[in-house]
Order: C-alpha cells, then sequence, then structure tokens
C-alpha cells in the first residue's frame, strides 16, 4: 500500500547563487508526504547526491512505515536501514514522521523532541559571491539581520569584503567553502581581522587535516566547519583545531544526528551553529525547532529563493518565529 506521496519542486533565486565551487540560479528541492505532515530533501551533487537517488530511497521505504504516532523511533530504525547512505532523503524521512507524530499527538516539534522552546531565532543573511558593488548592495537590503555571511574563497574576496564594511557595520562572518591553500588562509585571516570579521568558515578543503593543524597555529580569527562534518566521527580529525562546527540537518541526514552531533561538539569544547541549504520553509522550519542548542543559526535559505510554496515562519528584525501550530508548523500555500 502506497504511503508516501513526493514532489519535485525547483526554487528559483532572487540573485544568482556563487560560491567559491559553483554557480546556481535555482534549486530542485524534493518534498514528501506521509499522514499529517511533510518533509523535504535538498540534496547536494557535492555531497554525491541525486534526486534520482532520493526518490529510489523513497521507494523502498513506502509501504512499510508504521502511522502509530508513538512507533517513530521504529519507523525511524526503518528509514536508516533501507535509505542508506542518501542523507538527504533520510533527512526528509525523518522530518515528514517527525512531523506526522508530533502533530498526531498536538505538540510542537521543539517539543516532542524534548527541545525547549527557542528564546530567540537571530540568524544570520547569506551574500552570495558577486562583484564587490553588488556585494555592498545585498548588505544594504540586508539591513534587519544583525550579522552578514559573506561567501569568499575566489580571487578579490577581500576586496568584496572591504566593500560590504564600508556600508555596514553589522558583523561579518566569512565563508571560504575550502577555496584557500593554507598560506592564503594564515594572510588572509589577519587582513579580515582588521576588517572585524567574526570568524571564517571551510578555509580549506574538507579532509586537508594537515592544513587544518597547521592553520589552528596561526589563524587569527577562529576557524568553524562545514564541510569536513557530516557525521560525528568526523569531529574526532579536528578535536582542539577549530573553534566550531556547522550543523545541517540535510547534510547529516536528519534533525537526531545533527543533535547528537552538537551534543558530541559541545562536549569536545566546539561551539555549534546551525546552517541549511538553498531549502523551503520546510526545512527552515526543521532547524528552527532545534535553535535551542546552538550558538549561532544561519537558517536563510528560504529567504535566497522567490517561489516558497510553503508558509508558517515568520521573520522580525531578523528573527525567526515559530508557527503556532502542532509539527513543524508550516503549511502549503
Amino acid at each position: 500500500m502506497k504511503q508516501l506521496e513526493w514532489e519535485s519542486f525547483s526554487l528559483k533565486l532572487k540573485y544568482p547563487f556563487h560560491i567559491s565551487r559553483s554557480l546556481i540560479s535555482e534549486r530542485e528541492t524534493i518534498f514528501v508526504r506521509f499522514g499529517q505532515g511533510t518533509g523535504e530533501a535538498s540534496f547536494s551533487t557535492y555531497y554525491g547526491e541525486t534526486g534520482e537517488q532520493v526518490i529510489k530511497a523513497f521507494e523502498k521505504v513506502d509501504g512499510k512505515l508504521s502511522e502509530n504516532p508513538c512507533d517513530f523511533e521504529k519507523n525511524r530504525q526503518l528509514v536508516e536501514k533501507l535509505a542508506g547512505g542518501v542523507k538527504s532523503a533520510r533527512a526528509a524521512l525523518e522530518m515528514v514522521l517527525l512531523d506526522h507524530a508530533a502533530r498526531a499527538l498536538g505538540r510542537p516539534l521543539y517539543a516532542y523532541l524534548g527541545l525547549s522552546k527557542p528564546a530567540v531565532i537571530k540568524t544570520s543573511m547569506t551574500i552570495a559571491l558577486a562583484f564587490p558593488e553588488e556585494m555592498a548592495e545585498r548588505a544594504r537590503e540586508a539591513a534587519e539581520f544583525s550579522a552578514l555571511k559573506l561567501k569568499v574563497g575566489v580571487e578579490g574576496d577581500l576586496e568584496r569584503v572591504e566593500a560590504v564594511r564600508k556600508v555596514s557595520s553589522q558583523t561579518i562572518r566569512v565563508d571560504a567553502n575550502g577555496g584557500w591553500k593554507l598560506d592564503e588562509a594564515i594572510e588572509k585571516t589577519k587582513k579580515l581581522k582588521e576588517l572585524g570579521v567574526e570568524f571564517i568558515e571551510q578555509p580549506l578543503a574538507k579532509d586537508d587535516f594537515e592544513g587544518y593543524r597547521q592553520l589552528s597555529k596561526q589563524a587569527a580569527l577562529p576557524i568553524w566547519l562545514d564541510e569536513s562534518v557530516i557525521a560525528a566521527e568526523d569531529l574526532k580529525n579536528f578535536n582542539g583545531l577549530v573553534s566550531g562546527v556547522v550543523l545541517k540537518i540535510q547534510k547529516m541526514g536528519g534533525l537526531k544526528p545533527a543533535l547528537e552531533i552538537a551534543y558530541l561538539a559541545r562536549a569536545m569544547g566546539m561551539g555549534v551553529m546551525l546552517g541549511c541549504m538553498v531549502e523551503s520553509s520546510v526545512g527552515i522550519a526543521a532547524g528552527c525547532h532545534i535553535a535551542s542548542v546552538c550558538d549561532y543559526i544561519d537558517l536563510d535559505g528560504n529567504l535566497l529563493v522567490t517561489n516558497d510554496p510553503y508558509e508558517g515562519l515568520s521573520l522580525s528584525a531578523g528573527s525567526w518565529q515559530l508557527p503556532a501550530g502542532f509539527g513543524l508548523g508550516v503549511k502549503r500555500k
């Protein structure tokens, strides 16, 4: 018996999303529905995933799930077994199961997970690579946000940061997406510190372990990791070398794996930032429900697109307000 329904959807970006390794103007995402719930798979070819793989994972699980909201853990284990290594598919399936269970039991998702309601969900706003004057203009448009995350990692990136700093007194963080080499990173941290940058995300390639060992001794700014950490076991490679880790529900395979990594990072003395892919309000709402365990929030994926098909989240002065309903709280427009 078919239980799951899914739909591929093309999210259209307001501006081309350019980072050090890619440039896109739209992003395919896949919504999945089960019972009362909705989930989202925002897969990335960078992590070796395709839409076809996501749908095949859905097909393996379809018809085998319990609709009893008390059977979430049983369902989760089934998903883990059948969906394999397709992390975004596992994230979407866990999300839809959590949303279904929480709605059926009349609880907001954070409460169903045993978490506190986030007091404040203050997000940064990402500004993709563009000409310096364009990035400065994007910064002006993002005046309501207390922090900006600037994409760097290419030639001329310091000039881009300088252009934004001239028009903005906001906190600035930069993300090189692994685009620098060691010597370049060492020198640029010094100059970025002079520009008042708070920290640098993923300066070197994800598996440049020796580079991070050297950088930890010489960097003028704190280093945070994104692409280098997908699973909890990845943290051991960077123990004592970096200041923090970036969680993403999609790359880690769900909210529960992301929470596991958050708690382990804390135990290892690392800070925790919650990030996202380019996603709709479904995926962003899921992140908002676990925001209470994080030091920093970078949940702006739905703000980068023009055709978000879901609603419920509201933004005020750069902070997200959770929907009033149960589960994720979002609904189709």
